[in-house]
């Protein structure tokens, strides 16, 4: 009897570095076809791997890993039932991520909460509960695809047969039952036509682009050791089957999973030499990369989700294609990449974080300094310097051993396109920025990691708008004082009630609510953007989140620690209008209220430890963050009350959250944010009669002078 194995985790199998009688050395065969990486990177990697310590870490790494799947000489057991969704892998009471549990045999396991204290079981008949799929796909298929490459990256650097063995065994376990597994998605069902399309291993297309992308990548770096029998047996029953279902897939257009599946298309048909696929991912009408490139970043370079970690997410699959084609003669697809590596840096804060606005979780441009070590490598831009430097300090970089998972990336960026770097970097410029096209502004004001930074969101109206947006038209995120000050919760997994529940509700944002109700996905607009006085000012309006409902809003950066947020509403006399505002920290001050009662109303009903005060045209709260206090004072043109909670932001992060209530009619609310704990009286004077009339703001010695049709003149 054979003894089969059921894959547990990379990692989790005793490392037993072999010592292998073949001396070191790149195999000889020629790097034909090559993907993202050529013979010559090869001759680099190597280099690297001598000379640098950061790469001998990195090569160990991998060869740790390749190590233990020559050890493991049992037969290679697969499931004959596909994975699923990985957002589903939630703790079905808090939320939170689950973490995997002892292996009970039948690819079945145990599951627990984030501290341990709670266990569940898989129920395979119920997709959102089939945990047991979850763990197929990530500690299964994703395990074998990590052991493959790197057994295929170890086979190239050392020439070991061994290597080469074990690569082929698993290429052939796969070709053996990859169509035996039946489609499905993530709703349960096998329909292509399903927004995100069906899978295999997986349970929609994408999951399965990005997978198969690992395995092209090791098929790279050994197809030429293969016969022409095995060419055949693997590219007739796994990858053209694979890519097959991907096309027939629904078409999403201009979107992020397109760009994967474009790379699993054209990178298959690099590797098969099959110009029907590459045509196909490159050039398809309204899908393929040279669409993507043209349609799928606005004119300031920006991927049109507007959610920073899917603008990388997007981008990766292109710079895998575009490198497969540049290896393959065809360089007309980089310079497009160029504009989409400059773009991220716009955003950046003082302290090298982006905004989590829309579907987008935390991005520490450091932490995705692979990005820019291809792109230094390719366009020397000196703008990159700042994040390479911070980036190859950084702990979770290259530079430190990794834990050794089923994600981890044997063709990491770094590895790949690593450069020595100029000895002295300028440092970066950070400023006051007008991104009109992308519906986003930055104001800046001091220096270093103390700076004030503001970031603006009037939105964009885009065909493909709506599957990443959250809608939140003039919703702003305030960095201060070393630290987020004003957040946007960002999104957690896509599983949790709180993801839908929350994080895509307008009251999750510092932004306009009426009757409790969510935006409508509108444009909103820029109005004006400026400079006076060394005063940075933006306007902006909606007059489409709700029928009816007008809106402008004015951020102005009145000093090195002060901000004022003003707005101009009017909405019918019968509506509620709230205005959400979410400030990090705890608890300081809060005005005199009693408990309110929180509605079963989408967003609110996340709310916790609610209480509402008596209404009055002026109030005032604190909170304490990193031992500073920000004082936010709020004065308005008729009586509000203030409804003073908590809610939720990254990553689960209990944050105090203010709401101004009243009636509708014609309003105007001036916040004013003090960054040095400061609550000298900022007040205003309305100047006329009109629904949104102008208005003098006197603020620290200062007089502002607002017009709502986006004007600011300091008197």
């Amino acid at each position: 009897m054979v003894t089969k194995s059921k894959l547990l985790p990379v990692g989790s199998i005793v490392v037993f570095l072999l010592v292998f009688s073949a001396g070191r050395g790149i195999a000889q065969h020629t790097l034909q076809p090559a993907l993202n990486i050529s013979a010559q990177d090869f001759k680099h990697i190597q280099y690297k791997t001598e000379q640098f310590d950061w790469a001998k870490v990195y090569w160990n790494q991998i060869r740790t890993i390749a190590d233990e799947a020559v050890k493991d000489t049992t037969a290679i057991e697969l499931p004959l039932r596909g994975g699923n969704w990985g957002h589903y892998y939630v703790d079905p009471e808090e939320g939170k991520p689950m973490k995997p549990g002892k292996y009970l045999g039948n690819w079945h396991w145990e599951h627990h909460n984030q501290d341990g204290t709670k266990t569940y079981y898989g129920v395979d008949s119920i997709v959102s509960k089939d945990y047991d799929g979850v763990l197929i796909l990530t500690q299964v298929h994703a395990a074998w695809a990590t052991r493959f490459t790197a057994l295929a990256f170890a086979y190239r650097m050392s020439g070991n047969s061994l290597y080469l063995k074990r690569a082929v065994q698993i290429l052939e376990a796969y070709a053996k039952v990859y169509t035996r597994i039946p489609f499905h998605n993530k709703a349960g069902g096998n329909d292509f036509m399903y927004e995100t399309g069906v899978g295999r291993v997986s349970s929609q297309a994408l999951d399965e682009s990005v997978w198969l992308i690992k395995i092209l990548q090791g098929a790279s770096l050994i197809w030429n050791d293969l016969s022409a029998a095995q060419h055949a047996n693997i590219e007739n029953n796994f990858l053209f089957p694979a890519v097959d279902m991907i096309q027939h897939c629904f078409n999403l257009g201009i979107h992020n999973i397109s760009n994967w599946y474009n790379a699993a298309v054209g990178m298959t048909g690099y590797l098969t030499s099959n110009p029907a696929l590459v045509d196909w991912a490159l050039h398809e009408k309204n899908r393929g990369l040279q669409y993507q490139l043209q349609k799928g970043f606005t004119a300031d370079g920006h991927w049109y989700e507007n959610a920073p970690a899917y603008h990388f997410y997007a981008l990766k699959p292109m710079i895998l294609l575009a490198e497969s084609a540049k290896n393959n003669g065809d360089t007309s697809f980089l310079a497009g990449l160029k504009k989409a590596l400059d773009a991220p840096l716009q955003l950046m804060m003082p302290d090298m974080n982006l905004p989590r606005i829309n579907d987008s979780r935390e991005v520490y441009l450091p932490a995705f300094k692979g990005y820019y070590e291809y792109g230094y490598s390719r366009f020397k831009n000196q703008d990159y310097l700042p994040v390479l430097i911070n980036g190859r300090n950084f702990k979770g970089g290259l530079e430190t051993v990794k834990k050794i998972g089923n994600d981890f990336d044997v063709f990491d960026f770094s590895l790949l396109y690593r450069e020595p770097l100029p000895e002295k970097a300028p440092p970066f410029s950070f400023g006051s920025r007008h991104l009109d096209h992308t519906g986003l502004d930055i104001l800046y004001q001091g220096e270093g990691k103390n700076a004030v930074w503001l970031l603006t969101k009037y939105d964009i109206n885009h065909p493909s708008k709506g599957w990443h947006t959250h809608p939140d038209a003039l919703n702003f995120v305030l960095y201060g004082s070393g630290t987020q000050i004003s957040i946007d919760p960002g999104t957690a997994e896509y599983g949790a009630a709180s993801h839908v529940g929350w994080d895509k509700t307008t009251v999750a944002h510092n932004s306009m609510v009426i009757n409790q109700q969510n935006q409508a996905f509108k444009s909103s607009k820029s109005l004006s953007f400026g400079k006076t006085k060394g005063v940075s000012f933006s306007f902006a309006k909606t007059d489409s989140a709700y029928m009816g409902v007008s809106q402008t809003r004015c951020y102005i950066l009145a000093d090195s620690t002060t901000v004022l947020i003003a707005d101009w509403i009017t909405a019918p006399v019968s509506d509620t209008i709230d205005i959400a505002y979410h400030q990090r920290g705890n608890w300081k001050t809060k005005e005199s209220s009693q408990p309110w009662q929180i509605p079963d109303i989408k967003g609110y009903q996340f709310l916790k430890e609610a209480s509402i005060t008596i209404s009055d045209t002026s109030h005032l709260f604190t909170t304490s963050i990193a031992q500073k206090e920000i004082v936010t004072g709020i004065n308005a043109s008729q009586p509000v009350q203030l409804i003073e909670g908590m809610g939720i932001g990254p990553d689960f992060e209990l944050v105090p959250c203010v709401i101004t209530r009243c009636r509708g009619g014609k309003l105007f609310v001036l916040w004013s944010i003090r960054l040095d704990g400061s609550s000298v009286p900022i007040r205003f004077e309305i100047m006329d009669q009109s629904s949104k009339p102008k208005i003098k703001v006197y603020c620290h010695g200062k007089v502002f002078l607002l017009d709502p049709a986006g004007k600011c003149v300091i008197e």
